[in-house]
């Protein structure tokens, strides 16, 4: 069963453009800083060198940026797999006639609730 979201973005051609243009580009930008990364030895006499040095360390850092979020991307969806998993088990374990504990749930609903709570105030105020 796929989620509605997925079912719209999958059937839409705008979006569907969209993703190919942002999946293009990022290769476009890496291929672009390998290339700079080449060219950077012939540039090391020249008046242009700090310039270049900036260029290269500008598209550097929106690398790393871009690593740096893949990363807590694949962190957070392992999580959730984990999570999954845990609760996979958990479902298998119980009888027919037992139903998963909603209070605990709720309970650590209410911790998520205080925390963006408390982020919030900070971020916001």
């Amino acid at each position: 069963m796929t989620s509605l979201g997925y079912n719209v973005a999958s059937k839409d051609t705008l979006v569907n453009v969209l993703l190919k243009k942002v999946i293009e580009k990022e290769e476009y930008y890496i291929h672009q800083y390998i290339k700079l990364k080449e060219l950077y030895p012939q540039c090391i006499d020249l008046p242009i060198k700090t310039e270049f040095e900036k260029l290269l360390e500008v598209k550097r850092l929106s690398l790393e940026y871009k690593l740096q979020s893949k990363e807590k991307q694949h962190s957070a969806l392992l999580k959730l797999l984990e999570y999954l998993n845990n609760l996979e088990e958990k479902i298998q374990k119980l009888d027919s006639q037992e139903k998963l504990d909603s209070q605990e749930i709720l309970e650590k609903m209410l911790i998520l609730e205080n925390d963006i709570s408390k982020l919030q105030k900070a971020i916001y105020s």
